[in-house]
């Protein structure tokens, strides 16, 4: 499984090659897992700057890392101080992605256990973005490590790749109880400006023009997040009782009616812009929300356990990934094609309350075939297949599949 994103942090008990996890890769419990041989996998584990090839094991199979797009050692460092050369991770991002797609199953994390979508897969890191919050991924260096991929004989590629805006902190938040419009800078970093300014807790706002939803994060006070509809509800109170303003939290309800699968008001719609619109995109639909999955301890936002580990909530788009090399197990003669189609074919497109769309606005290019599911996907039926020669064929003809 190859992992094209900010890096890995091989000390995760995520990545371990050990029967016993508690302790990460420094255990010396008896191994978890084989040595592969070069005929499986070619790929290599490439010393830089706080990383030796040692640190791989037989889990971590791969670690390169690939910045020659910023020229001469050193051009990474020049433009992301905070970053180091080598394929470890300080981003936090491919760490994360890691784990969702492969990271070990039984994972100690706040009284359960975490584990990838694939459990048992092999873990090779191409790191390919630099720099945190508004940090880049150079199309060269993408390129590169995909080459470099399928030369080491990965089975499937993740990228899950983006890009941002990074603003500096809003050190005008002074109210112990400070009601935050959502944008302008990161959310975690509204929290962050509140604490330092002596608050003890964030009410964070959507706007109408920002994309309408809330997420699970660590902040650095307590933080709830409320969607655009009570905006002017909560400005009205806050205004209106000034300093005497409180707030409490009432017990979890759980909803068991509540619409589900929904895909998030964040996620990409389709069709593809870049062929106008021939592509209908995306494929599926798959969960990705608020996933518990190892982290960076370079991660200041992560959560940390009894011996040090990280761990993040964050959105990832892994689960397909996951699935995609349970299917390749399962079928090792089957093409990307096929792959794709046992997934599409057997997806649905209602929702456990019924409801005929799991959209969320009104672009019907939302969820695709609808919401993967991983136990017809393996037995599909029937098959839709197509090679390079079928994509030429049709690209010649001006036409797309």
């Amino acid at each position: 499984m190859g992992i094209m994103d900010t890096g890995i942090w091989p000390e995760h008990p995520s990545f371990s090659d050990r029967q016993d996890l508690s302790s990460g890769s420094g255990s010396s419990s008896p191994f978890a897992y084989t040595v592969l041989g070069k005929q499986q996998f070619r790929g290599q584990c490439v010393a830089g700057e706080r990383f030796t090839p040692s640190q791989c094991t037989r889990k971590l199979v791969g670690c390169q890392h690939f910045s020659k797009s910023f020229g001469p050692s050193g051009g990474v460092k020049a433009l992301y101080p905070e970053e180091v050369e080598s394929c470890r991770d300080i981003a936090s991002h491919g760490t994360h992605t890691a784990s969702t797609a492969g990271g070990n199953y039984g994972v100690p994390f706040r009284g359960g256990i975490i584990s990838g979508m694939a459990p048992r897969a092999r873990i090779a890191a191409y790191k390919v973005c630099w720099g945190l919050e508004g940090g880049s991924c150079p199309q060269a260096d993408i390129i590169a490590a995909l080459d470099k991929a399928v030369a080491d004989g990965v089975d499937v590629v993740n990228m899950s790749l983006g890009s941002d805006t990074y603003e500096f902190p809003d050190l005008l938040a002074t109210a112990l109880l400070q009601a935050c419009d959502r944008g302008g800078n990161a959310r975690a970093d509204k929290a962050a400006a509140v604490k330092e300014a002596g608050g003890i807790g964030v009410l964070l706002l959507n706007t109408p023009n920002d994309a309408d939803w809330a997420n699970a994060q660590r902040y650095a006070v307590p933080t709830v997040h409320l969607l655009a509809a009570l905006r002017d509800q909560v400005r009205s109170f806050i205004s209106a009782a000034g300093s005497a303003a409180t707030a409490a939290f009432l017990p979890i309800v759980i909803d068991l009616n509540a619409t589900a699968p929904v895909v998030s008001a964040f996620s990409s719609r389709g069709p593809e812009p870049s062929t106008g619109g021939a592509v209908l995109k995306p494929d599926l639909s798959a969960p990705g929300v608020d996933i518990a999955a190892a982290a960076s301890p370079e991660d200041k936002a992560g959560i940390r356990d009894a011996e040090g580990n990280a761990f993040a909530l964050l959105s990832a788009r892994l689960t397909l990934l996951g699935l995609a090399a349970l299917l390749r197990q399962a079928h090792p003669d089957w093409s990307p094609m096929a792959i794709k189609s046992a997934m599409m074919t057997t997806a649905y497109r209602f929702t456990r309350t019924g409801n005929t769309s799991q959209q969320t606005g009104k672009n019907p290019f939302a969820f695709g075939a609808g919401h993967v599911n991983p136990e017809k996907m393996l037995n599909p039926g029937l098959i839709f297949d197509s090679g390079f020669s079928d994509w030429a064929k049709r690209s010649a003809a001006g036409l797309v599949l």
